[in-house]
């Protein structure tokens, strides 16, 4: 950790998931993911292209 202008900063590292993994938002579950420095949500066909492929069958 460090101190930033008096603030705690942490970094974390995460590696990439085995396989897609969805979370909530005012009680949808939602598909988000990263890309360059911003999360975002994907939905129907835009989260399928994505899925298969990051994750081919």
């Amino acid at each position: 950790m460090a101190s930033v202008n008096g603030a705690t900063v942490a970094k974390v590292d995460v590696g990439p998931s085995s396989k897609p993994v969805f979370g909530k938002r005012d009680g949808k579950e939602v598909f988000m993911v990263r890309s360059n420095n911003s999360t975002v949500e994907l939905a129907g066909q835009a989260a399928l292209d994505y899925q298969l492929t990051r994750w081919p069958v």
